[in-house]
C-alpha cells in the first residue's frame, strides 16, 4: 500500500514537471516570436519624386530604337565619365541630366539627321533588389517593368518572403510602400535605388513549431488530469 503510494506521488510529480516545461515551452516560442517581431525597426516614409527627376549614372544605360535604323538601335552604357556614345552623335553628357532633358535633346538631334523616323528613347537603370530574395543583388531594369519584375530578376520571392507589399528604398531610407504589381515608372524610379522584400513574421514562418509546442503541452495537460 505504501508503495503504491509512493509511486502515484512520484508519477504525479513527474507529471507536473512534464506539464511545465511544456508550458515553459510554449511561452518561450511565442516570447521569442514576439522579442524578434518588435525589434524589426518601422520604416522611415517619405515622398517619392516624380517621374523624370532623376537621371543615370555610370553602369546605367539607355535604349535606342530608331525605326528603319537597325545601326542606330541598341542598348548604350553609361561610362564612368557620366556619358553615352549614340550613334551618329557620338559622345554625349547624360549624368545630373534629368531623363526627359536627355530624351528632348536626342530625339531633336536625330530629327536633324534623319527622316520621318520614329525614335524611342527608354532609360534603363541599375537597381538592387534586396531581403527575401532567393538570388539579391544589381539589376539592370526598364521602368515599365512592375516590381513584380524586377523581383523575378532576382529569382522571386524566397520561402521566408512575404508576398504582400515591399519597399523602394532610396539612400538608405524607405520612400514608398507598394504593391509588387506597382510599375516603376509610377514610383518615379532612379538609378541606385533599392526594392526590399520583407521578412514573414517570425510566428508566421514557424507556425508549425508553435503548434507543435502547444498540442505538447494540451497532451501533458490532458494527461496530467487523467
Amino acid at each position: 500500500m505504501m508503495t503504491r503510494l509512493v509511486r502515484s506521488l512520484a508519477a504525479t510529480r513527474q507529471s507536473r514537471c512534464r506539464f511545465a516545461s511544456g508550458v515553459i515551452l510554449a511561452a518561450g516560442l511565442l516570447s521569442i516570436g514576439a522579442r524578434r517581431a518588435c525589434a524589426q525597426p518601422a520604416p522611415v516614409v517619405s515622398k517619392a519624386s516624380p517621374v523624370g527627376a532623376g537621371s543615370l549614372r555610370p553602369g546605367d544605360a539607355l535604349r535606342l530604337r530608331v525605326s528603319r535604323e537597325p545601326e542606330l538601335t541598341g542598348e548604350f552604357m553609361v561610362d564612368e565619365h557620366g556619358q553615352v556614345t549614340l550613334p551618329r552623335l557620338g559622345r554625349r553628357t547624360v549624368q545630373g541630366v534629368p531623363v526627359d532633358s536627355v530624351r528632348a535633346r536626342v530625339i531633336r538631334e536625330y530629327d536633324e539627321i534623319l527622316r520621318d523616323a520614329t525614335i524611342e528613347i527608354t532609360p534603363l537603370y541599375r537597381v538592387r533588389v534586396t531581403g527575401a530574395v532567393r538570388n539579391p543583388g544589381l539589376f539592370t531594369v526598364d521602368p515599365t517593368m512592375s516590381i513584380a519584375d524586377a523581383i523575378g530578376l532576382a529569382g522571386g520571392v524566397s520561402p521566408q518572403g512575404r508576398n504582400g507589399r515591399v519597399s523602394l528604398v532610396r539612400d538608405g531610407q524607405s520612400i514608398e510602400s507598394v504593391s509588387p504589381s506597382s510599375r516603376l515608372t509610377d514610383l518615379g524610379l532612379r538609378s541606385a535605388d533599392e526594392i526590399f522584400v520583407p521578412e514573414r513574421s517570425w510566428l508566421s514562418r514557424n507556425v508549425a513549431l508553435v503548434i507543435g509546442g502547444i498540442s505538447a503541452t494540451a497532451s501533458l495537460l490532458w494527461a496530467f488530469r487523467r
